[in-house]
């Protein structure tokens, strides 16, 4: 018992930082109500260090709480110091999935300018894979239109991908576009790459992006405007 105290102690006046007041302020406070117990009963020193149990029992409990205590503060200091180191966006892995990041791509605008996803890092955003000749897609436009009018001041953007390779004319999306009346910016996959690299195989497939590039939701089929607020809303909250 008397080695436990001393390690206790010990543990606490080593940690230098990480709660070691905490440590000393439970030891001392462990050694006093110890020695406060022992002078409220009259029982010989030996027998009460012992807890009644006999020598041989009494150090088998106090190595079994011992090694408990260093697993427990062993997990705590390892917690702490995981906490303390966050992942760069560079050094979490690429993939689809939410918590990786976001594979990057360069598509052309209408104009015939090159527009590459990362460039919005630092922005919340909704990256949307349409069809002109998409029902669901349709449906979802106004929404994403409206969307987009109330918060693109909040750095937020929709990255609008038209699936120009599955279109029946070149011509049809861009006259979607202007009949829906859609001033987000809409880059064009020509061949298919973004499609395939996004795995996309459900219009519309719209992917919620953290400002850090982290994928945080995918959405397979047509979303609302409240579910695009709570998608936008937990993506910005996963980079802060």
């Amino acid at each position: 018992m008397t080695f436990g105290l001393s390690w206790l102690l010990f543990q606490s006046l080593v940690g230098a930082e990480g709660g070691s007041a905490w440590h000393l302020i439970l030891g001392i406070a462990f050694l006093l109500l110890l020695i406060t117990a022992w002078m409220q009963f009259n029982k010989p020193l030996s027998e009460f260090l012992t807890l009644g149990l006999g020598r041989n029992k009494a150090v088998v409990v106090v190595m079994a709480a011992l090694l408990a205590w260093v697993v427990v503060d062993f997990t705590l200091d390892r917690n702490a110091s995981n906490q303390g180191h966050r992942l760069s966006s560079e050094e979490i892995a690429e993939g689809l999935k939410p918590g990786l990041r976001a594979p990057d791509f360069i598509l052309q605008d209408q104009a015939g300018h090159d527009i590459r996803l990362s460039q919005y890092q630092g922005q919340t955003v909704l990256l949307n894979f349409w069809a002109s000749w998409c029902p669901p897609c349709k449906v979802e436009m106004p929404y994403m239109q409206d969307f987009y009018e109330k918060y693109k001041q909040d750095d937020v953007v929709i990255l609008s991908v038209n699936m120009t390779h599955l279109e029946k004319s070149p011509q049809d999306p861009q006259t979607f576009a202007m009949d829906h009346g859609l001033t987000f910016p809409i880059v064009y996959d020509e061949q298919g790459s973004a499609t395939a690299l996004y795995n996309v195989v459900a219009y519309p497939t719209t992917y919620a992006i953290s400002p850090d590039g982290i994928i945080s939701e995918r959405f397979q089929g047509a979303i609302d405007e409240d579910r695009m607020i709570r998608a936008v809303r937990k993506a910005t909250n996963h980079d802060g």
